[in-house]
C-alpha cells in the first residue's frame, strides 16, 4: 500500500512538473506574440504604404525623364533643321499619336531612341511650340501614374494636363483621354 501512495506521488510531482513547463511555454508563447506580433500588426500597412509610395516616387521619374528626352530630342531635332513648332501628342503606343503633321513622328522617335531606346512602360508626352510641357508615364503592372512637370501625388493622384488635380484614380488612359479633349482649348 505504501508503495502505492509512493507512486502516486511521484506522478503527481511529475504531473505538476509537466504543467508547469506547460505553463511556462505558454507564457512564453504570449510574450513572444505581444513582442513581435502586435507590432508586425503596425509594421505591415506602413511597409505597405512605403512600397507603393516608392511606385508613384519612380513613376514620377519615368515621366520626368520622358520630358527631358522628348527636350532633347527636339533640341537635336532643331539643330538639324527639323521643324519643331505646333501641338503634338506623342505616345508610346504610336497609333494613339494626335500631331498636325508638321513635325515628322518617325524622326521625332529615332531622336528619342537615341537617348531613351530601353523604355520599358507606357508614356505619352505633349509638345507645344517645340519644347515638352507635360507627360505622364505608367508600369503596366502598376496602377500608379506618374506626371510631370507637376508630379502625382499620393494624396490628390495624379496631375491632370491643366495643372489640376481631379481624380485621385485617374490612371494613363485618363490622362490621355483628358489632353486628347483639351488640347489647343
Amino acid at each position: 500500500m505504501q508503495d502505492f501512495q509512493q507512486q502516486e506521488e511521484e506522478n503527481t510531482e511529475k504531473s505538476t512538473l509537466g504543467s508547469i513547463i506547460l505553463k511556462m511555454f505558454f507564457v512564453g508563447i504570449i510574450i513572444f506574440v505581444l513582442t513581435f506580433g502586435v507590432p508586425m500588426l503596425w509594421f505591415i500597412p506602413v511597409f505597405n504604404s512605403h512600397i507603393n509610395y516608392s511606385k508613384l516616387c519612380s513613376a514620377n521619374s519615368n515621366a520626368a525623364a520622358i520630358s527631358k528626352t522628348a527636350n532633347a530630342a527636339l533640341t537635336d531635332m532643331d539643330e538639324n533643321e527639323y521643324f519643331i513648332g505646333g501641338t503634338h501628342v506623342f505616345c508610346s503606343e504610336k497609333s494613339r499619336n494626335i500631331t498636325d503633321g508638321t513635325l515628322d513622328e518617325d524622326i521625332f522617335y529615332q531622336y528619342m531612341d537615341k537617348y531613351f531606346s530601353d523604355i520599358h512602360f507606357m508614356w505619352f508626352v505633349v509638345i507645344e511650340e517645340g519644347r515638352a510641357t507635360y507627360s505622364a508615364a505608367q508600369y503596366a503592372s502598376q496602377k500608379q501614374t506618374g506626371t510631370s512637370p507637376n508630379y502625382a501625388d499620393k494624396e490628390k493622384g495624379a496631375a491632370f494636363y491643366d495643372g489640376t488635380y481631379r481624380n485621385k484614380k485617374a490612371d494613363l488612359d485618363d490622362l490621355y483621354k483628358y489632353v486628347r479633349d483639351n488640347l489647343n482649348k
